[in-house]
């Protein structure tokens, strides 16, 4: 009996230990799907983003290249047409025609070399008339003999300049156009004139204003001056009523009714005085602001020191 019952923990131990290896593989098995399936979605999504980089990077390279291309078509086209045309003179005039195809009009001098006679041909006015010099003569036999490019600020100034092949029949154009840019600058100087007496105008208006304002403010300030001094003499004659009012014996009034007047007219006067003081501080302290401001004061301290000009010129008319 006790055999069979070792034999059959043992076959029991056996089955939980198949069991157990079992379920422990699959789920190495499926950690290792989930791994792999990781993985691949990963490198999927680095070789979608490294392609798509390759992609802009190679857009960016034919971008530039067509560019590049195009910049190269732009300056190529004008020597095809010249290469054209010049295949397809047939007179001295057509041929001189075709190389100036390509130069603005008025800006420049075209001379054709003859190596054989050392000549520089040229034709005027796009006339039958043509002009031939020596290639070591001039600016422009400099140019040729050396290869060279030569600036120069004044042509006519120049020791090698040679009227025959350096100076051209363009004076007229050359003055008209000229004159054409003094006008236009001109008319920009009247107009920038005109703006400035404008703003000069303006600005005197502007400062006429504020002179006016701070005359103004002045006046007022001597008014309150002139009001505070009375505040002052009230209270001295007020001090002193009471002062006699303390060494004589008091007595009843004839009149409450001319006491009430008198009480109320002095309330009035102490309303006034109060009203006075504060308008006083204010108009200072905007004389301050005003001086330190170079004459700017805010719109609120603007509206109220008219406010209180309205005020003093009312009490004043009444």
């Amino acid at each position: 009996k006790c055999a069979a019952d070792l034999r059959a923990k043992w076959g029991l131990s056996l089955i939980v230990w198949w069991l157990r290896w079992v379920h422990v593989r699959k789920t190495t098995w499926g950690f290792q799907r989930w791994k792999l399936a990781a993985i691949q979605h990963a490198w999927r999504a680095k070789l979608q983003y490294t392609v798509g980089q390759l992609d802009q990077a190679h857009q960016l390279l034919l971008d530039e290249q067509e560019a590049v291309l195009a910049q190269r078509e732009h300056m190529v086209l004008p020597l095809r047409a010249t290469w054209r045309a010049l295949s397809q003179a047939k007179t001295l005039e057509q041929l001189f025609d075709a190389v100036a195809s390509p130069c603005l009009a008025d800006t420049s001098m075209l001379y054709l070399v003859d190596p054989v006679k050392q000549e520089l041909w040229s034709i005027v006015k796009k006339s039958t008339q043509m002009v031939t010099a020596p290639v070591h003569v001039g600016i422009a036999g400099f140019v040729v003999g050396s290869g060279a490019t030569c600036r120069t600020p004044a042509v006519a100034q120049d020791t090698r300049f040679h009227p025959l092949v350096d100076q051209r029949d363009a004076a007229e154009a050359t003055v008209g156009r000229l004159r054409d840019q003094l006008q236009q600058k001109e008319l920009d100087l009247q107009a920038q004139i005109h703006a400035l007496e404008r703003q000069a105008a303006s600005d005197q208006h502007e400062r006429k204003a504020k002179e006016d304002e701070l005359h103004h403010v002045i006046w007022t300030l001597q008014n309150e001056h002139q009001l505070t001094r009375a505040r002052d003499l009230i209270s001295s004659a007020r001090h002193a009523a009471t002062t006699d009012a303390a060494i004589l014996p008091p007595r009843q009034p004839d009149d409450s009714s001319t006491t009430h007047v008198l009480l109320a007219e002095i309330q009035a006067l102490k309303n006034q005085l109060v009203r006075a003081e504060t308008d006083a501080q204010f108009l200072s302290k905007t004389i301050r602001v005003a001086i330190k401001y170079e004459g700017n004061l805010p719109d609120v301290m603007v509206a109220e020191v008219k406010r209180i000009g309205r005020r003093l010129k009312k009490a004043t008319s009444e």
